[in-house]
């Protein structure tokens, strides 16, 4: 994210479900992997959207024709802190920034004389801000001048890490913070919120048609924003939803539900932090479940249903800022489905256990054997719903 927390991109990793951990045969290996995956399976656009993606490159992949495979335009190439500097590193990077490519480069923890020879070339210097801290980022961010590339920290999993890196000047923030809450008693849910709460519950508890239709004709900003969100693409419907009562007969129970969830997160307040990449991460996780449990049993549509619904409402303490469990007690949830949120028990469980894992980044475990999905089907469902959730935010913001 940027310093005023909006979305410009990703990085992009390869992930081995042959143990418990990237099992990495080489790095080439491994970016290849990424590439042909958004090229044959995806498109590098639709994995993306309009952000940049980060992808890492070793001296091997650095010098290959392979690079140019890739579009410039939305691809920074993450050079690798194994990678020595020499003549023939600073020429490739010289021409591949010809060509148009931005580079970046990865880890730094001091700024020595190979890498002062990269200093022309870059557009971006990532930090990991778990093994450097904030006062020695600062030494180095003053030492390269006005005119440096942008300063990126990654590993920020905390609200107080993005303020101390914001302070200091860096640009771009890596990691999730915005979905650790520094409090979950911090406040109340807005009225509008409250909203939503009442008639998500309604739905899912199975209230009358005519109690749904006069709690959403209490609220028309709300009716309003249901009647955008359930109009997009995402909805995969071939006509438009002109009214609420024209939702409820369309879309009947299941999609209504889904919509007030994402709608929740849309709509409502958000603690610091939080904002656009806060809903972006509910909606791809959500899907992501979703596919993973169509993975698991196709057959049991139900199945898929409580899947998205546990990924979604794994961030509904970090929007409202209140314990979950007792969020969770207005909304007439099923126990497995409670189970899996609090307890992370059962087959939702262990999928929402995954799904978090994956969030954690290259370093991340994953128990393949209790998951019961091999690790390629596993980047595919992730890449789908990434796509999924890009679309929807596009067509949100658009709406």
């Amino acid at each position: 994210m940027d310093r005023q927390q909006r979305l410009v991109g990703y990085e992009l990793l390869f992930r081995d479900g042959t143990r418990n951990a990237a099992n990495v045969i080489s790095d080439v290996h491994a970016t290849a992997s990424v590439i042909e995956t958004m090229f044959a399976q995806h498109g590098v656009e639709q994995v993306l959207g309009e952000h940049f993606g980060l992808i890492n490159v070793n001296e091997d992949l650095l010098m290959s024709d392979i690079i140019e495979l890739l579009p410039a335009r939305q691809i920074v190439l993450e050079i690798l802190e194994t990678v020595v500097v020499n003549n023939a590193i600073v020429e490739r990077c010289a021409e591949l920034k010809r060509m148009g490519y931005r580079l970046a480069l990865d880890d730094v923890i001091a700024f020595d004389t190979g890498l002062q020879r990269l200093f022309p070339y870059l557009d971006i210097i990532k930090f990991d801000m778990a093994v450097i801290d904030a006062e020695r980022v600062a030494s180095i961010a003053r030492s390269l001048g006005s005119h440096r590339p942008a300063l990126l920290a990654e590993k920020i999993d905390k609200q107080t890490q993005f303020d101390a890196c914001l302070k200091i000047g860096m640009d771009l923030f890596q990691g999730y913070y915005f979905a650790r809450p520094v409090t979950l008693s911090g406040r109340r849910p807005s009225p509008s919120e409250q909203q939503l709460l009442r008639l998500l519950g309604m739905v899912i508890g199975e209230a009358s048609d005519a109690d749904i239709l006069a709690g959403l004709k209490s609220s028309p900003e709300l009716s309003v924003s249901l009647m955008r969100l359930v109009n997009s693409v995402a909805s995969g419907l071939p006509i438009k939803i002109d009214s609420i009562p024209h939702a409820l007969r369309i879309l009947g129970r299941q999609k209504l539900q889904r919509w007030l969830q994402l709608l929740l997160f849309a709509h409502g307040s958000v603690p610091p932090g939080g904002g656009a990449p806060l809903t972006q991460l509910a909606a791809t996780r959500g899907r992501f479940m979703e596919l993973l449990a169509m993975e698991l049993a196709a057959e049991q549509p139900a199945l898929r249903e409580k899947a998205f619904m546990v990924g979604l409402l794994s961030l509904l303490d970090v929007l409202l800022q209140q314990p979950l469990a007792s969020l969770l007690e207005a909304l007439h949830l099923a126990d497995d489905v409670t189970q899996a949120l609090l307890q992370r028990q059962g087959v939702l469980g262990r999928l929402l256990d995954a799904v978090c894992a994956s969030e954690a980044g290259p370093d991340a475990v994953i128990d393949w054997e209790a998951l019961n999905i091999d690790a390629e089907r596993f980047n595919q469902c992730e890449l789908d719903a990434l796509a999924w959730a890009g679309a929807l935010g596009q067509q949100r913001g658009n709406g």
